[in-house]
């Protein structure tokens, strides 16, 4: 088992490769509609199911672990608005996954706001949570 500073090392790691792909994804959700739609479909499909694996993943890792701790510490509303926000992020996957290339407009719409909840997120972890649970 990592010690919490290791922990939270790992997480913001993984923050960091999520954030690398959340680049790719807005770069294919503004992607415009004329000619060739192939790689902006390819690209947001396989960064969708990149977030299936590793997102979900990683998710119920901090929900385990770090969120649990930091209750220990007091910090129950803190946890109590993240664990929304992860609720409101599987929803969204979930949503986009299912409606990626039959509904394009509605899934550009939704997946900017994925990507903006999901980048206020990471910042907010990064920013506010870990350094509460990191001393």
């Amino acid at each position: 088992m990592l010690d919490w500073h290791e922990q939270v090392q790992t997480l913001s790691r993984e923050h960091s490769q999520v954030e690398s792909r959340l680049f790719l994804l807005t770069d294919a959700l503004d992607e415009p509609d004329d000619g060739d739609t192939t790689w902006r479909e390819r690209t947001a499909d396989d960064i969708l199911r990149y977030m299936e694996i590793h997102l979900l993943h990683h998710m119920k890792t901090e929900e385990a672990t770090v969120f649990l701790y930091a209750k220990t510490l007091g910090l129950n509303s803190v946890v109590a608005e993240l664990v929304v926000q992860h609720q409101r992020l599987r929803e969204d996957l979930a949503h986009l996954q299912g409606n990626l290339i039959d509904h394009w407009q509605r899934t550009k719409i939704k997946g900017q706001q994925f990507v903006a909840l999901l980048r206020d997120h990471i910042a907010q972890e990064e920013t506010s949570f870990f350094p509460l649970i990191d001393n």
